[in-house]
């Protein structure tokens, strides 16, 4: 694979500002686009409903079952294509996303690491990156803010590269951490704001690189519940993302660095016999 032009990713021109259709920007802020999906939350289960019990406990028809499972599917499968919008039409998504894998793929003799970042869900989400990266040759650790200030920062070098993962962009624990960070190194927020102005680790870090994952749909308004789901779920897919840009851009086969550092398993399995 021939490398892209200095200052590029995948051949894309460098453009100026960042601009952001308004209306788009307020939709997601305030509710987001109507949804084919009734928003409705699961309803609860009623005495009519125990047709299926499970010993002991409440049970539910068979439908209403598979009802609950397609709607979180649907819901989830929905805010999918919306983010797919949003990153085939939107300049702050599509510039976001080149300025990232520029950063990503900046020492082209492998010098640096990937240092994901971020607590709680968005956390594992952080540590299924890292080993993501890791398996298509671009080296990642995991960080956890509250440990880095008690002497872990001590693993981010000056030629890595951070990423910080909070679907509200405005953690406490990383917003403690912000002013510790080297500034040397390029940092990416993977966060719900579209726009830098309604980000706090973004105003407090202008200079940061932003990759908006948002939801058309809060998850309360589609669940009942503001369980992390729906925009965990944006978050893996747009990491993902990265993952696989920046690997095919820094060698020449994806698939041989995957099987070289996946020998094991089905996966690895596969690989031997072909």
């Amino acid at each position: 694979m021939v490398p892209p032009r200095s200052g590029s990713a995948m051949g894309m021109r460098s453009r100026g500002p960042v601009e952001l259709n308004v209306n788009l920007a307020k939709s997601y802020e305030i509710r987001g686009p109507k949804s084919p999906m009734p928003r409705s939350p699961l309803r609860d289960v009623t005495a009519d409903d125990r047709s299926t019990s499970t010993g002991g406990g409440r049970g539910a028809s068979y439908e209403d079952r598979l009802d609950g499972a397609i709607h979180v599917l649907r819901t989830e499968a929905n805010a999918l294509a919306a983010l797919t919008q949003l990153y085939s039409s939107e300049r702050v998504c599509r510039d976001g996303f080149h300025r990232a894998i520029d950063a990503l793929t900046r020492h082209r003799d492998h010098r640096g690491k990937v240092v994901f970042i971020g607590v709680g869900k968005s956390g594992w989400i952080a540590k299924k990156l890292t080993a993501t990266f890791s398996s298509l040759g671009l080296p990642a650790v995991f960080l956890h803010p509250t440990e880095a200030l008690h002497g872990d920062l001590g693993v981010v070098g000056d030629h890595d590269t951070l990423v910080m993962i909070t679907f509200s962009g405005r953690t406490p624990e990383l917003m403690l951490l912000l002013p510790h960070l080297n500034r040397n190194c390029p940092l990416i927020l993977l966060t719900s704001p579209v726009r830098m102005d309604a980000c706090d680790i973004a105003r407090a870090r202008p200079d940061l690189i932003l990759l908006p994952a948002p939801i058309p749909v809060p998850e309360r308004e589609s669940f009942g519940v503001s369980a992390p789901t729906t925009s965990t779920t944006m978050a893996i897919a747009v990491g993902d993302a990265l993952a696989y840009v920046a690997s095919r851009e820094m060698y020449p086969s994806v698939s041989s660095v995957f099987a070289k550092n996946h020998p094991g398993g089905a996966i690895g399995q596969a690989f031997k016999t072909k």
